[in-house]
């Protein structure tokens, strides 16, 4: 997989490793209520629809010791059966 995850009953920590030489500039995120784009130095590595919901304006993303880290922040504390649908 491109990515990991864990989730609480209230977020997802979803992180990404950063491939060498990379930074924040080639981060694309796009978060929205029900979906999410995720692409570095031009790849895909998510596309689709969550679970659930996601308060769209309280999600972050940063870079942690190599890796990008993205934190949702769910619309209601609920356990979802896995991050993207599908």
């Amino acid at each position: 997989s491109l990515y990991s995850w864990e989730q609480s009953y209230d977020e997802f920590l979803l992180r990404v490793e950063l491939p060498a030489g990379m930074g924040g500039k080639q981060v694309c995120s796009n978060i929205l209520h029900r979906s999410m784009t995720l692409a570095i130095g031009g790849k895909s590595i998510i596309k689709g629809k969550f679970c659930g919901m996601v308060d769209a304006d309280e999600c972050t993303w940063s870079i942690e010791d190599g890796f990008v880290e993205v934190i949702l922040i769910k619309s209601n504390a609920s356990w979802w059966p896995g991050l993207i649908e599908g």
